[in-house]
């Protein structure tokens, strides 16, 4: 029986997603359909050769910064699709890594002390008490957006100072819904200090 890439791929993703967190789930996803796909869905597994899997590499390392995580995601499929006998090699196993020539340079942006403060005062004067309070607490915390957001009272200890981080509010999109879930590393668990002013707000 032959098995298209792309059917091979919808039954590793099974797999795949009672292993991973859901955002990593979510991002594999989005990389198999904008990236690999489009190369690979129409091929039988047992017919991509080494040539295919190098043009691919190819294209990835002269067009996307994280063509690395492509690469290891094909490799992980054809491992499954081993596995399970649909093809006997992978040949992505095989390929030789070009030099990424793909940079993207990336100033991010930031506002000064002045500038912060002239935004806080905007978003006071013009926005709802809520929408100051959150633009506040990510400015002097150095909190995520999610991680602002999964926040509850039972985080935040009035009398040490003191905010514990350790959910995140995602949108999971295959079931249209936001979700708490915990950071994807246990560095990402944390308690840290907040002023005096932040804790009055």
């Amino acid at each position: 029986n032959k098995w298209h890439f792309q059917e091979v791929v919808d039954l590793w993703l099974i797999h795949y997603k009672q292993q991973v967190k859901i955002t990593t789930f979510t991002t594999t996803n989005g990389l198999l359909r904008n990236h690999i796909l489009p190369i690979f869905k129409e091929y039988y597994i047992d017919r991509i050769d080494i040539r295919l899997c190098q043009d691919a590499v190819n294209k990835w390392y002269s067009s996307y910064s994280e063509a690395a995580l492509l690469v290891s995601i094909v490799s992980r499929v054809f491992k499954f699709a081993i596995n399970q006998g649909f093809c006997v090699d992978n040949p992505m196993s095989k390929i030789i890594r070009p030099l990424n020539t793909y940079k993207q340079q990336y100033n991010a942006p930031f506002y000064d002390k002045t500038e912060l403060l002239t935004f806080l005062e905007a978003v006071k004067q013009d926005e709802s008490f809520r929408a100051y309070v959150m633009f506040h607490t990510l400015a002097f915390t150095g909190l995520r957006a999610g991680e602002l957001l999964a926040l509850q009272w039972r985080d935040i200890n009035f009398e040490r100072k003191t905010l514990t981080v350790d959910h995140s509010l995602i949108y999971n999109e295959e079931i249209k819904e936001f979700q708490l879930t915990e950071p994807k590393t246990k560095h990402s668990k944390r308690e840290i200090g907040i002023d005096v002013a932040t804790i009055q707000l």
